[in-house]
């Protein structure tokens, strides 16, 4: 049976817990323009464990996003997070952007992990039918391998001119599904020091990674009741993996379009920050600014 999961990376916190990358440093390592709304408000998707409905609607972090749609594909129910990894990459958007309309699609239940297709299968017919409602859809999860069921929905949905944003893997090597679909664009991890993580994934005969982002000891916000990573208050937890370096990227899609509408995957690759000797980072280390001149 094949076993879908989130990418988390806790020894990684655990061993450098001494570290923490906060939004002002994130925004220091990527060059960060934050970009004022401009015509309609910028919808993303948050395909994961679900979104904390009631920390969204109280927390700072979330001030400038609205919780607009709900879709549930465990049959757990909306508006919980038992594992707070949806809610954290989540918070990491919202925080980094001047206004988003956000999507909860939850497709983990409390152990983070499915041991089977169909909620994953569910969750992307109904990101398709609603594609016309979506701007950019953040994954941050992924299968053992590459799996062509998954690989097909995802080109599907990029098809409709949903942007993709897909965690790289936290194997240190081969990364899975959806990461390595064709035309997925997938962010690996880099530390304060913008280094690439031992645990990033990367197949560069896939593509994988794309980009680079801060993705090792990130700050984000802590859903009620859960304890992922290191808890660093009652609202904060710091964690590590290619789960917290896609939502920048996406944060990063989100500041673009509303500097201009268009195409970016390129652009970023373009302009990012090439680190030397290493295919780890893909197309290099992330930099707004340059990427919405």
């Amino acid at each position: 049976m094949l076993s879908y999961e989130i990418r988390t990376d806790d020894k990684i916190t655990t061993a450098s817990s001494d570290r923490l990358i906060d939004p002002q440093e994130a925004r220091e390592i990527h060059d960060w323009e934050l970009v004022p709304q401009s015509g309609d408000p910028i919808t993303v998707a948050v395909m994961d464990s679900g979104i904390d409905e009631e920390v969204a609607k109280t927390h700072p972090w979330f001030a400038e996003a609205t919780l607009t749609k709900q879709y549930d594909a465990t049959g757990q129910g909306t508006g919980e997070d038992a594992v707070g990894h949806g809610t954290g990459c989540a918070s990491i958007i919202a925080n980094a952007v001047s206004e988003v309309e956000l999507y909860d699609v939850r497709i983990f239940g409390g152990s983070g992990a499915n041991q089977g297709f169909g909620p994953i299968r569910d969750a992307y017919g109904w990101l398709i039918a609603h594609a016309d409602e979506i701007d950019v859809v953040n994954m941050s999860w992924g299968s053992q391998r590459d799996v062509p069921q998954i690989n097909n929905l995802h080109e599907r949905l990029i098809s409709k001119d949903v942007v993709d944003v897909v965690a790289a893997g936290n194997t240190g090597g081969d990364g899975g599904s959806p990461a390595t679909a064709e035309r997925a664009f997938s962010a690996g991890a880099i530390d304060e020091q913008g280094n690439p993580t031992r645990f990033s994934s990367f197949d560069p005969e896939k593509g994988n990674p794309d980009v680079a982002a801060v993705g090792q000891n990130v700050q984000m916000v802590r859903a009620n009741g859960t304890a992922m990573g290191t808890p660093l208050s009652d609202d904060y937890v710091k964690s590590s993996g290619t789960s917290f370096a896609a939502p920048y990227v996406t944060a990063a899609y989100v500041n673009a379009m509303y500097k201009k509408r268009g195409d970016y995957d390129q652009k970023f690759m373009n302009t990012a920050k090439d680190v030397p000797g290493t295919p780890k980072d893909g197309g290099g280390i992330l930099k707004l600014e340059d990427a919405i001149k």
